[in-house]
């Protein structure tokens, strides 16, 4: 089955090459990007003003769309260009995809409204950002194109996945190794106590590859169903890297929430043995230093 793969360059798409390869189905593929990839067939495209432009092959099967802006941090949630962006490049990949049997969408838990409960496909939608909003009007127009077209579609909305590759954004985990590493302090501004909830890249990749694979139909959150607190995650990389730096706590009283999940729905359809925490975080440490090398 002849695969095309949008976002191959960014941290999740390059997971999924990897795991691709590693199934042997490479030959198998088309990439759609901006620049040319020597190991894979690519279709190269360019905007034209407010119009995405490209020529794509019309043997194409399947359609991993993974492609599309993702905030690096904090302040870039509510860029309002960006998620346009996304809702522009999804409208004309759409209008220009020949007869698909299979598309996979990659989406985010960000479409999500805030809640103190376990996520789960069942929880309210109601983005804060523009960003959640971009993604969420993608997932509408796919999943109408797919109705319309009587192509299987499936969503996958990805949580808060870490591990080797991120080192572009400023999360969490890529934050507090950096500071480990660097030995400087690690302020926490909160208690320390909420729950987070990180799935490994690999393993994200993992279910990509499955979806594009399976018949399987609908929308799954690909999330972890292991929370760990903040404190905890500190603790244990400063552990890891060997670091002597100091971890502060600098507010106890500040309110907070957990982020975590009921992956059951996931787990169904899409049979994962996650990878172990601290064996992530291990590789993930060992990616900083290389990059510092």
């Amino acid at each position: 089955m002849k695969t095309l793969i949008t976002g191959s360059t960014g941290f999740v798409g390059q997971a999924v090459l990897k795991e691709l390869t590693a199934c042997g189905l490479s030959e198998e593929l088309v990439l759609l990007s901006s620049r040319k990839n020597d190991n894979y067939p690519t279709c190269i495209y360019q905007l034209d003003g407010d119009r995405y432009t490209w020529d794509l092959p019309q043997d194409i099967d399947c359609l991993i769309h993974i492609g599309a802006w993702t905030p690096k941090s904090v302040k870039d949630f509510q860029d309002t260009d960006k998620g346009f962006g996304n809702i522009t490049f999804t409208r004309s990949l759409l209008h220009s995809l020949p007869n698909l049997k299979r598309l996979v969408f990659i989406s985010t838990i960000d479409v999500y409204a805030p809640t103190k409960e376990p996520i789960s496909e069942n929880s309210l939608v109601k983005p804060i950002s523009i960003y959640g909003y971009s993604k969420l009007y993608c997932e509408e127009m796919v999943k109408a194109w797919s109705e319309q077209h009587n192509i299987s579609c499936c969503v996958l909305r990805l949580g808060h996945i870490y591990g080797v590759g991120e080192a572009a954004y400023k999360k969490l985990i890529p934050m507090l190794i950096q500071q480990a590493l660097k030995g400087e302090t690690i302020n926490i501004y909160s208690a320390g106590n909420e729950l987070r909830s990180f799935l490994n890249i690999e393993d994200c990749a993992k279910v990509i590859v499955q979806a594009g694979k399976s018949g399987a139909s609908g929308l799954f959150n690909v999330v972890s169903g292991n929370p760990v607190s903040v404190k905890q995650i500190a603790e244990t990389i400063k552990r890891l890297t060997g670091s002597n730096c100091e971890i502060v706590i600098q507010n106890r009283s500040v309110e907070t929430r957990d982020m975590v999940f009921d992956n059951s729905k996931l787990l169904e359809t899409f049979p994962l043995e996650e990878k172990i925490l601290e064996q992530g975080l291990t590789e993930e440490i060992d990616y900083f230093k290389n990059l510092a090398v």
